[in-house]
């Protein structure tokens, strides 16, 4: 993936290692040949994440797409813990929704398979996972990949939405994602405005200056 098409920018420690990361949303297309609808533009937003170290530089550690514009309503929020852990959630809508939060590491794949091209996320690397019912199937709630009750994943959601230090990456204006009542008392966080060039620039600066 190339990160051209800047979307927004922010420069923050998101990793505990005292040197700031450089974090941006990006936009690009994917394009898929079908036998009956010929050439389909796909749209998509991706994640990517700058970190620098003594002895690697700068590199990209993360490099994910979290917005899709094909068939049901998709959208992302990305935000900082009050312990400092940078969370990824993901609302995916269509057939069966679901959404969730995942704990963002350095070099960590959250993948697991493709539907239209895009990555899909691990439901038992999430913190919090719902998958909506679909047909006949009931709705699943799970916990670090096991099943609880609706009970108690409704009270494990309120703790982590109160566990939010500020939003970084708000997602898509008022989208589904903030249709939910989860994320009605969350203020999101004006990122610092800058281009990708003086973002990078700033980064090395900071890592050669410690």
């Amino acid at each position: 993936m190339k990160g051209n098409n800047i979307e927004s920018v922010a420069i923050l420690d998101v990793f505990g290692d005292e040197t700031p990361e450089l974090l941006y949303i990006y936009y690009s297309y994917i394009v898929e040949q079908h036998d009956t609808l010929g050439e389909l533009k796909i749209l998509f937003y991706a994640l990517k994440i700058f970190s620098y170290s003594e002895p690697g530089g700068t590199e990209s550690v993360f490099d994910t797409i979290i917005f899709v514009a094909v068939g049901g309503g998709h959208n992302y929020c990305v935000y900082l813990t009050r312990e400092g852990e940078l969370m990824l959630y993901l609302y995916i809508g269509g057939g069966p929704y679901s959404w969730g939060f995942w704990q963002v590491k350095p070099n960590q794949n959250l993948e697991f398979s493709d539907y239209y091209s895009i990555s899909n996320y691990n439901s038992d690397l999430a913190e919090l996972y719902f998958l909506g019912p679909y047909g006949e199937d009931r709705p699943i709630y799970k916990k670090n990949g096991e099943e609880i009750s609706q009970e108690k994943f409704d009270k494990v959601a309120k703790e982590m939405m109160e566990n939010i230090e500020y939003v970084i990456f708000p997602g898509l204006g008022d989208a589904e994602l903030y249709d939910k009542g989860l994320w009605k008392d969350v203020v999101p966080f004006e990122e610092r405005s800058m281009t990708y060039e003086e973002a990078l620039a700033w980064l090395e600066k900071q890592g050669k200056g410690k």
